[in-house]
């Protein structure tokens, strides 16, 4: 709970830890409310994180030169925050935030929130996004590539696989 401050960081990073040492992958959403608790990433490094509204500029940096990936979940930011449109949520300050410091940030995924609930699917998603960014199909190649390298699949070989089918579909 970012907001009252219920759980210290240092009462629940050894938690954290725990499951690392069982091979478990950590992602923490943070950064979900104005003035959220800062995350100490020199106790802790997780995985990956997900959603960062509220970071600042200077929180971003933090996370992209400890080369932590990060999850966006576009329609759960959209519904979930203040944003009115799918540009105003923080997928924009995130890929604006890398172009802007001459720093490309390939580790940016796609994700969805509870499907069920928020009514879209990872389809969707990249649709929005594509739609709303202007991306083109090379660049939507490359965050499907950068979410198949970030997932938690341990096997490389199906890793390279996914990666060269999504090569191998083209525009028609």
């Amino acid at each position: 709970n970012e907001y009252k401050e219920a759980h210290k960081y240092h009462e629940i990073i050894p938690i954290f830890q725990k499951f690392r040492d069982e091979n478990l992958k950590i992602t923490l959403h943070m950064g979900e409310i104005p003035n959220y608790q800062k995350f100490p990433f020199d106790k802790f490094i997780p995985d990956r994180i997900s959603h960062t509204h509220f970071f600042t500029d200077k929180d971003r940096e933090n996370y992209m030169n400890l080369s932590i990936p990060i999850e966006i979940c576009p329609t759960s930011s959209l519904l979930c925050t203040h944003s009115k449109s799918y540009q105003d949520i923080p997928f924009k300050d995130i890929y604006n935030h890398q172009i802007k410091n001459d720093k490309m940030y390939n580790l940016i995924s796609i994700n969805t929130d509870d499907t069920l609930l928020l009514h879209t699917n990872i389809t969707n998603e990249y649709y929005e996004v594509a739609k709303n960014y202007n991306f083109d199909i090379n660049q939507m190649k490359l965050f499907v590539e950068n979410s198949i390298m970030m997932s938690f699949e341990k096997d490389e070989i199906i890793k390279e696989k996914l990666i060269k089918k999504v090569n191998q579909f083209n525009m028609v």
